[in-house]
């Protein structure tokens, strides 16, 4: 089981239950719980500890799964925002629509 993480995902009808294979990357919604709040003794007790930096061996990594990955073009988007509603009886017709409207735009 040390493999997989098991997460509730949120579907217009309830909940779904999915399973991935570790390393995976969760997000979780605002529809958790209320955020906490740091406080200001905290925040100050935290900026004086070091930081630790961790390697490979540390993590007790084995190398030879370890794959490379390199990022191109990173670029920050300084264009004009724009907002559009996409239109569609159901939430896979407004899918649908979306990925036509991309399409048509040249984003994908």
């Amino acid at each position: 089981m040390d493999d997989y993480v098991i997460v509730e995902k949120l579907c217009d009808d309830g909940y779904e239950v999915v399973k991935a294979k570790m390393p995976a990357l969760v997000t979780v919604s605002s529809e958790l719980g209320e955020l906490r709040y740091t406080s200001f003794r905290s925040l100050q007790a935290v900026s004086k500890k070091p930081i630790q930096i961790f390697n490979a061996v540390d993590l007790e990594l084995d190398l030879q799964k370890l794959t490379h990955r390199t990022i191109f073009n990173l670029v920050a988007f300084h264009g004009e925002r724009q907002c559009r509603f996409i239109e569609g009886e159901s939430s896979q017709e407004k899918g649908e629509n979306l990925a036509i409207w991309m399409k048509k735009e040249g984003l994908i």
